[in-house]
């Protein structure tokens, strides 16, 4: 095993659209590096099919925006952080457009604005149809890449480097060395060491002058239905849990009422916006299963993936009926595609679904720009908890966190004093060495896929759609058996905080649905569940202090 060392201003984990939101923006004030498991196309951003939603349309405002997303939100909204996002959504969607990312438009040239569910107007602007993060990746990416000051490397981080009462720095686990686009003095380091020249696989130290920051995203992998590429499993979170940070409504696992039932890993995402189209969920018989609601097949998430797991329960096959939406192949070319490559013609029959989760409410709580309760660390998009989605995220919400969030970030960098940050590495600098050795070994590992895929089956049984005291308590059981076993593995330690918090929060709120507790409580309305991290020197640390709850 070899160890080299890269400095750099800052440091992202994480390479989707809040990471690449990002590296574009501090690269304005810094040096970066930006350190990514798969390609930018193979991020979960690059999968969305949804769009990304902003008051820009008539009629429409940032307030009508945010009491939408406050009520989807279903009493754990923080009105602050909801607030600061519907008012940077038209913002940050201009800069997207001036940096060339092609949103839908009609004959006319307006901006085509799309409805979905829980939304009051029409508001969510798509690039491709239903392509949009892979059309908003494909812009900024290359943009990202062409910076000379940043420097993409790819690989894993498997621990936070502290030093001085802050994160400094992280061990990166590099798999096929790195991809410069170009070095700066400050990264003199890695250009000696031949930064873009190793081909094996390695641990790195990179450290940061001024500020990690986790961009990492969710943890749908750890469910057996999952919408999320293969690696989505809450990494960065147990990076930050193993450092002491806390993680917040760790309960709150959204479930996409709407993937395609192949059996296939991730499953394929049939869009909310079919059925803003006019899209129908129906049972074999055709009979619709949301008559009943008043919001019918536009209800929030949470009640949809209820009733179509409640259909699925009892035996009854649940479908997604978009064969009366006209030019359905040329408004959504991905889910059109996709459904012929399982041998489904969408236009011509009903296509079987399935809840599978797709968006981790929960995650290290964070200010709206990124900071965490650790020093140095930040943490933005779906890998950090504000309170902006609350119990339930609004649909088309999620890109917009990630763009809004980054920003915040850079605003509130750009401000720090950074004679501190100078300090600390100055210190890093003179005393890292001698301890590398040492923390080689200690950091999160790889699990086999065999041992994933029995892990995934616990999850979805016992922490999935509907939950129950009896099921978590099971769950948590097995779950530190395989701690024992599997000291560092970050899968089971995020797996342990996700059934830690359903079992702690009794009541059903939102994406939590206890059935031993079917209803809210309105006395945990603004209560959160809060796991706190305890620091050791290795991640065996990422055992928490029993769930609590907090009153705001």
């Amino acid at each position: 095993m070899t160890m080299r060392r890269m400095d750099a201003d800052f440091v992202i984990l994480g390479g989707g659209l809040a990471g690449h939101a990002a590296a574009y923006w501090l690269s304005e004030i810094g040096d970066v590096a930006l350190v990514q498991k798969t390609p930018p196309a193979g991020s979960n951003s690059a999968h969305a099919q949804g769009g990304i939603a902003a008051a820009v349309g008539d009629g429409d405002s940032p307030a009508l925006h945010a009491a939408d997303t406050i009520a989807a939100g279903d009493g754990l909204c923080r009105a602050e952080a909801v607030e600061r996002l519907t008012a940077r959504a038209p913002e940050v969607v201009r800069w997207l457009m001036e940096l060339g990312v092609p949103f839908d438009r009609d004959a006319a040239g307006r901006l085509r604005l799309g409805l979905e569910g829980a939304h009051s107007r029409p508001r969510i602007l798509h690039a491709g149809g239903d392509a949009t993060g892979r059309h908003v990746m494909a812009v900024l990416a290359p943009i990202v890449a062409a910076r000379a000051n940043v420097v993409c490397v790819k690989g894993t981080a498997t621990r936070l480097w502290l030093a001085a009462g802050r994160v400094q720095g992280a061990m990166v686990r590099t798999e096929d060395g790195l991809s410069a686009a170009g070095n700066s003095a400050g990264m003199a380091d890695a250009a000696r060491d031949g930064a873009g020249a190793a081909a094996v696989s390695e641990t790195m130290l990179v450290t940061a002058r001024r500020a990690v920051v986790i961009a990492t995203g969710g943890a749908g992998q750890l469910f057996a239905c999952t919408t999320n590429p293969q690696g989505a499993l809450g990494e960065g979170l147990a990076l930050a849990f193993a450092a002491g940070a806390t993680l917040r409504n760790m309960e709150f696992v959204q479930f996409h009422p709407t993937a395609l039932d192949a059996g296939d890993n991730p499953r394929f995402l049939l869009t909310e916006a079919l059925r803003g189209a006019g899209a129908r969920l129906i049972d074999s018989e055709e009979r619709p299963i949301l008559a009943r609601h008043p919001l019918g097949d536009l209800a929030p998430r949470d009640v949809v993936a209820r009733a179509v797991f409640a259909c699925k329960l009892e035996g009854r096959p649940v479908y997604l009926d978009c064969r009366h939406i006209p030019d359905l192949a040329e408004r959504f070319p991905t889910v059109y595609a996709g459904c012929l490559a399982h041998g489904l013609d969408p236009a011509r029959h009903p296509l079987p679904v399935t809840p599978a989760a797709h968006f981790l409410m929960g995650g290290i709580t964070a200010a709206m720009d990124g900071r965490t309760d650790v020093p140095g660390l930040f943490a933005i998009g779906e890998a950090a908890n504000t309170g902006c989605h609350g119990a339930n995220r609004l649909a088309s919400n999620s890109l917009l966190e990630c763009l809004v969030m980054a920003y915040e970030l850079y605003q509130s960098l750009r401000g720090d004093a950074i004679e501190a940050a100078g300090t600390a590495s100055a210190t890093r600098a003179g005393s890292v060495d001698a301890e590398l050795d040492a923390e080689l070994d200690t950091g999160f590992t790889t699990d086999p896929p065999a041992f994933l895929a029995e892990l995934q089956q616990w999850m979805w049984r016992y922490a999935g759609v509907i939950r129950d005291e009896a099921g978590l308590r099971m769950l948590l059981r097995q779950l530190a058996a395989w701690a024992e076993e599997r000291p560092h593995s970050a899968a089971v330690c995020v797996a342990q905080r996700i059934a830690e918090a359903a079992l702690a929060r009794r009541e059903s709120r939102g994406a939590h649905y206890r059935r031993d507790y079917p209803e809210a409580d309105p006395r945990l309305a603004g209560v959160d569940t809060v796991l706190a991290g305890r620091r050791t020197e290795d991640c065996r640390a990422a055992a928490s202090v029993p769930a609590g709850v907090r009153k705001r």
